[in-house]
């Protein structure tokens, strides 16, 4: 098969093609597989096609503009120890994400319980070796980190950028391999900045939309593509003094009528932190499997301090 549609449209083909097998985003460089792994294609468990998403930006309406971008991707006959996979973490990608306006720093949050992941094909998974990673947010975001836990307790990191770029979006190596061992629990924390905004940033996958997002190549691969979550939207809205709507777009539509202030932006950050996440989880064909479960407790990252001579 080989045609043009929308990605996010009614067209039953691509929502059955969910699994990343690569990336690449604004600033990023070419990016190789580690020694040791690559991705497995001919095989009846390798995919039988490929869809390429390309999302564009034209704020300023230029006519006539012809794109020729793509991805090239290099492939050898000579097999690697082991086939990698791409798992994406974080937030839902759906308005329910939010950001008020003249917020400083707010976090939002994504979460994984691996568990389910196993729930979801019905058998046991092996630990998860994880040799690289890419985060994703979007124009607001400036710092991203990925937090690793067991047992509820943080462990360590999956990946972190303190001074996230959207301008400078590129897949990374870890100086060492990291393990993943099913049950443990997975966050992806997204700090941004709206000073500039007048409106509520909803998540989406526009430019001006955000995004929160993390994506880590593994092996051994498992067909999931994502394990993900989204926020009660619902409590949120009642933390904030407002109505509950009968729908969640009609919670959406009243966090987008609220008087931001530093009251109200405080108490949003801190319904964010408290409420229950729906965990997503979806194999390669789309189907997904939903758990309720609240965020395990988040240890705040320290300030950052721009240390810079020139300025004492």
């Amino acid at each position: 098969m080989s045609d043009v549609g929308d990605c996010y449209g009614n067209d039953g083909r691509y929502s059955q093609c969910m699994s990343a097998t690569f990336g690449w985003a604004v600033g990023g460089e070419p990016y190789d597989y580690p020694a040791d792994v690559g991705f497995a294609i001919g095989t009846p468990d390798d995919p039988q096609y490929v869809r390429i998403e390309i999302h564009y930006s034209n704020f300023e309406n230029k006519q006539g503009i012809k794109d020729s971008s793509g991805i090239r991707i290099s492939y050898t006959p000579e097999l690697r120890p082991h086939d990698c996979g791409t798992l994406m973490v974080g937030v839902f990608t759906f308005p329910i994400h939010f950001i008020p306006p003249g917020s400083e720093e707010f976090r939002s949050y994504g979460l994984c319980d691996t568990r389910m992941m196993e729930d979801m094909l019905g058998r046991p998974i092996p630990d998860l070796t994880v040799k690289s990673f890419l985060l994703h947010g979007h124009l607001t975001a400036y710092g991203v980190r990925i937090l690793h836990y067991r047992n509820g307790t943080l462990i360590g990191s999956l990946g972190e950028d303190k001074k996230y770029d959207f301008n400078f979006q590129q897949v990374r190596h870890f100086p060492k391999d990291l393990t993943i061992k099913m049950g443990d629990q997975i966050v992806v924390e997204c700090t941004s900045n709206t000073m500039d905004r007048e409106g509520v940033t909803f998540g989406g996958p526009s430019t001006l939309n955000e995004m929160c997002a993390g994506f880590l190549f593994y092996y051994p691969i498992v067909p999931i593509a994502a394990c993900w979550s989204f926020m009660d939207i619902q409590y949120i809205t009642e933390a904030l003094g407002l109505e509950r709507g009968e729908t969640i777009m009609d919670a959406v539509m009243n966090i987008d009528s609220v008087e931001w202030d530093d009251e109200s932006r405080a108490a949003a950050q801190k319904a964010v932190m408290d409420t229950n996440h729906l965990i997503i989880v979806e194999n390669r064909e789309g189907k997904r499997l939903n758990k309720t479960t609240p965020l395990p407790p988040i240890s705040l990252p320290p300030p950052y301090h721009c240390e810079d001579d020139s300025l004492e």
